[in-house]
Order: structure tokens, then C-alpha cells, then sequence
């Protein structure tokens, strides 16, 4: 069980909590480990109960396909994450309070995920390369999502709203180290729908690489990339690839 909170001062005079129990039953042999449980959970914004469902699922399924190196899982959940001003800006580094709008307390709105599943198999060939290949379904009740409002002809103004919708996704997380030398990132492809209003969806391919060198662990020189593909919302606002 736990409690989760955020408070804020004048500037956005904000609050949010998230209270949580999670029963479950764990059976573990051999090459099999199953965590069967659901999620008891509901989120407040500053003293208002959201409108969530409560009952959510928490099942983990893990098979050792090859013990030690390979590993076949299932993950099925859902529940609340409350959205702190930090993984906002996090997300978004040009974020400041204006993107509220005027409605500072929407800004923190939890985000609440009805249901999602993911199927994966990860593992390591010797000990330099290890990898994880993903690929799942969200269906969101509420998220944060980019959006853009236009203030006056052809002049838009960002900020952060919030939607119900649904993604899927296949993503690969990867890194090879070999001693002076080490790449890791993650490459994913999404597909979102059921979006409203002026809201962008997630880019449909992301990712994050990065590349290090290192001389004798003394001197270290690297490069990193993140990518991202176009965005359009309903209304025509274009948010370029990068």
C-alpha cells in the first residue's frame, strides 16, 4: 500500500494525492514466476476525487526461456500516476505555467490508464549485449497531452491538455558495451487514436541513442541523438520532426 502527493505554493497553488492497495499472490518455480494481483487506487486533485474505476488489474508473467540469458514476460495493469510539475517539464523543457492556460490545478491533472498490456522478450548474448523487444496496448482514461490553441490568425499558443485515448506500440531497448566502447537507446514506433480536440498525438517513431567512449576509464568522449517524427493535430498545427 502507499500514498503519493504533490503540493505546490502560491505560484500554481496546486495539490494532488494518490492513494493505493495492491493485494497479490506470487508463485515462483523453476523456470516460472507469476504475480497475480489488482490494484486498488484512487486519485485526488486538490481535495476532488477524480472520476476512475477504482479496480484495476496487476498481473506479471515471467517464463526463463533460456535461464539466465533469455526471458519471455507478460505485463497486465493499469491504475493513476499523478503528473508533477518535474516529469512535465521533463517531457517538455519549454513547459512553464502558462501552458495551463489559466487553469493552473488542470495542469496537474493524474493521468489514468484504464488498462494497458505488454508482451516482451528480453535477454543478453554473452555479457556485452542485452536487448528487450516490446510491444503493447494502453487504453488511457486521461493523459497529458502537447495541444495548441490559436490566439489570433495563424498564431498559436502551446499548452497542455488533457485526453482519453488509445496506443499501441512496439519499442527496442538495447546496449552493447565492450570495454572501451558502449552504444545504448531505445528505438519505438506508436500508433494513438481516439484523440481530442486540438491535442497532438505521441510521435509515431521516437528515439533515444546514445554512444560513449572511454580511453583507459580516464577520458570519455561520446555522442547522443533523440529523434522524433512529425506531428499533426486536428486542426492542421504542424509540430516538425527533429
Amino acid at each position: 500500500m502507499g500514498v503519493d502527493m504533490n503540493v505546490y505554493g502560491r505560484a500554481s497553488a496546486a495539490s494532488a494525492a494518490r492513494f493505493y492497495l495492491v493485494p497479490h499472490y506470487i508463485y515462483d518455480k523453476g523456470i516460472l514466476h507469476l504475480d497475480l494481483g489488482f490494484r486498488i487506487s484512487a486519485a485526488m486533485l486538490k481535495g476532488v476525487k477524480t472520476k476512475n474505476q477504482i479496480i484495476y488489474p496487476d498481473l506479471h508473467l515471467n517464463l526463463a526461456v533460456i535461464p539466465e540469458a533469455m526471458r519471455l514476460y507478460v505485463n497486465v495493469g493499469g491504475g493513476e500516476k499523478l503528473n508533477s510539475y518535474a516529469s512535465l517539464v521533463d517531457s517538455n523543457h519549454h513547459l512553464d505555467l502558462s501552458y495551463a492556460m489559466g487553469d493552473k490545478l488542470l495542469l496537474f491533472t493524474p493521468t489514468i490508464e484504464r488498462v494497458s498490456a505488454e508482451l516482451g522478450l528480453e535477454g543478453r548474448i554473452s555479457g556485452f549485449f542485452s536487448y528487450n523487444l516490446r510491444g503493447g496496448y494502453v487504453n488511457y482514461q486521461t493523459s497529458p497531452l502537447d495541444a495548441a490553441i490559436e490566439v489570433s490568425s495563424g498564431r498559436y499558443l502551446p499548452y497542455i491538455g488533457y485526453s482519453s485515448y488509445q496506443k499501441c506500440y512496439a519499442a527496442l531497448d538495447m546496449e552493447l558495451d565492450v570495454q572501451a566502447f558502449r552504444l545504448d537507446g531505445t528505438v519505438s514506433y506508436t500508433h494513438s487514436w481516439g484523440i481530442a480536440g486540438n491535442m497532438f498525438a505521441p510521435a509515431a517513431l521516437y528515439g533515444d541513442v546514445e554512444a560513449l567512449y572511454n580511453w583507459r576509464k580516464r577520458i570519455y568522449a561520446g555522442v547522443d541523438c533523440v529523434f522524433a517524427s512529425s506531428r499533426s493535430n486536428s486542426a492542421g498545427v504542424k509540430v516538425p520532426g527533429y
